[in-house]
C-alpha cells in the first residue's frame, strides 16, 4: 500500500511541474523566436535501471525528466522593417552573453549606443569577424541569404549562422537563448537568412490549451487516488474493539 502511496504523490507532483511548463509555453506564445518546451516523464524503475544494475521490484512511480525544446521552426511574419532577420531552416544566430557565447532565433534587432547590432535584451550579435556595426548617416541597410550586412551598398560584416548536430544539447537560457556545447555546433549548411521577416514562436496554443486540461484531469485522477488510500490505511489500521 505505501507503493501506492507514492506512485500517487509523485503523479500530482509530475501534473504540476507538466502544469507549469503548459503554463510557460502559453505565456510566450507570442514571444519572436520562443521555441516551446516539451514534458517527458520516466518510471523511477527506467531511472534507477540506469543509476545500478540492480533490479528495482517495487513500482515507485514516476519521474519528469529535464524538459526537451521543440526546435521546429515557427510560422515566419513579414513586416518590412530592415532590421527584422529571420532564419529560413534549423540554423541560429550567435550572440555574445555576458558569460560566452549564446545562440537564439530571434532576429529583431536594433542598434545600441556604439551602433552595433543587438537582440532585445542588448546582447550583441556576432558575425564571423565579431560584432557588427552600423556606420553614422547610413540611408540603408542590406542583409543577404548568407548573412552579409551592407550599409549603403558597402560590406559591414557576415552574420555567422550555426546549426545543431544533436538538438538533446540545447538548453535553454531564459526564454528565447540557448547554451549549445561547442562540440555540437558546426557552421550553417541548410539555413539562410531572410530580411524584414519575424519568426512566431513555434507553440501551438490550441494543443497546450488540451495539454492543459488534460493535466488537470491527471492531477484530480491522482489525487483521488492519494485520497482512497488514504481512507484505505485509516480503514486498516484503526484500533479494532
Amino acid at each position: 500500500m505505501l507503493s501506492g502511496f507514492y506512485s500517487a504523490a509523485t503523479a500530482l507532483e509530475r501534473a504540476h511541474q507538466h502544469h507549469e511548463l503548459v503554463a510557460f509555453n502559453l505565456a510566450h506564445a507570442n514571444v519572436p523566436g520562443y521555441r516551446q518546451r516539451i514534458s517527458t516523464a520516466a518510471t523511477f524503475e527506467a531511472v534507477f535501471q540506469l543509476l545500478a544494475s540492480s533490479q528495482v521490484a517495487e513500482r515507485l512511480g514516476v519521474k519528469s525528466a529535464p524538459a526537451s525544446i521543440d526546435l521546429t521552426p515557427g510560422p515566419l511574419e513579414y513586416t518590412g522593417a530592415p532590421l527584422d532577420l529571420a532564419i529560413r531552416g534549423p540554423g541560429f544566430f550567435v550572440v555574445e552573453g555576458p558569460n560566452g557565447m549564446l545562440y537564439t532565433r530571434v532576429g529583431t534587432l536594433s542598434l545600441n549606443a556604439a551602433r552595433e547590432l543587438v537582440i532585445p535584451g542588448g546582447y550583441p550579435i556576432l558575425g564571423i569577424g565579431g560584432r557588427i556595426t552600423i556606420p553614422e548617416n547610413v540611408a540603408s541597410v542590406t542583409v543577404l541569404q548568407d548573412g552579409t550586412v551592407f550599409a549603403n551598398g558597402q560590406p559591414v560584416g557576415q552574420m555567422r549562422l550555426v546549426e545543431v548536430s544533436d538538438a538533446r544539447w540545447v538548453e535553454p537560457v531564459g526564454a528565447t537563448l540557448f547554451r549549445i556545447p561547442e562540440s555540437a555546433i558546426q557552421e550553417a549548411r541548410e539555413s539562410s537568412v531572410l530580411q524584414g521577416f519575424r519568426e512566431s514562436s513555434n507553440v501551438n496554443i490550441v494543443a497546450q490549451l488540451v495539454q492543459l486540461i488534460a493535466g488537470f484531469r491527471h492531477f484530480e485522477a491522482a489525487q483521488r487516488a492519494l485520497r482512497t488510500l488514504a481512507e484505505s490505511l485509516h480503514w486498516y489500521t484503526r484500533p479494532s474493539g
